[in-house]
């Protein structure tokens, strides 16, 4: 699904940073950004462009951080829970291709599987979520209940204690989603 210019801020980059983002590296440095065309609230999706305003991605804006921008994808598209649940189920297909029967293992690996700031371990019945970005942690309720209907875990502990959530402006502190509820998991 297309999405016009218009609907994410844009964030320029300033000559010669694009080569790296065009040879495929996910984050968007500080340093690296001439300007943001408009208002953005840390957390929340931007698209990128070069200095002559050739698309390069979206993802998640944090002006907080020193990675100001962690992109998603390559494609114009909009960073929604059908987005999420795609990219989920793309990185389950991936396991079950290499790694088919096993029951402890990383079902998302950030960057390896183009959803940076997202790791989710299982343990058996049992999933640990750790969110190290800002915008994935703002969107982790949703995506716990993604988790929850694809997988059907007995639970979904959030582990979210690492130092360097500092940097991102997350606080660091451990949860849990309660034991797999009755009908179905929430969405966002």
């Amino acid at each position: 699904m297309a999405l016009p210019d218009a609907t994410y801020p844009t964030v320029l980059l300033r000559p010669g940073e694009a080569d790296r983002v065009v040879a495929g590296h996910p984050w968007i440095y500080a340093g690296a950004v001439l300007r943001v065309t408009r208002p953005v609230a840390d957390g929340d999706p931007v698209q990128v462009k070069d200095h002559r305003q050739r698309f390069l991605g979206v993802g998640f804006y944090n002006g907080g951080s020193q990675l100001r921008v962690r992109l998603l994808s390559r494609v114009r598209e909009p960073l929604d829970e059908a987005f999420f649940e795609r990219r989920l189920r793309e990185a389950w297909a991936v396991r079950q291709r290499h790694l088919p029967g096993a029951t402890s293992l990383r079902l998302v690996n950030a960057e390896s599987d183009q959803l940076s700031g997202l790791i989710v371990d299982r343990y058996g019945d049992v999933l640990v979520m750790q969110t190290s970005s800002l915008g994935m942690d703002r969107r982790k309720t949703m995506i716990a209940g993604l988790l929850g209907r694809i997988f059907s875990p007995r639970a979904i502990l959030e582990r979210n204690d690492s130092a360097g959530r500092r940097f991102e402006g997350c606080p660091s502190h451990r949860a849990g989603w309660p034991a797999r509820p009755k009908g179905k998991w929430p969405s966002s």
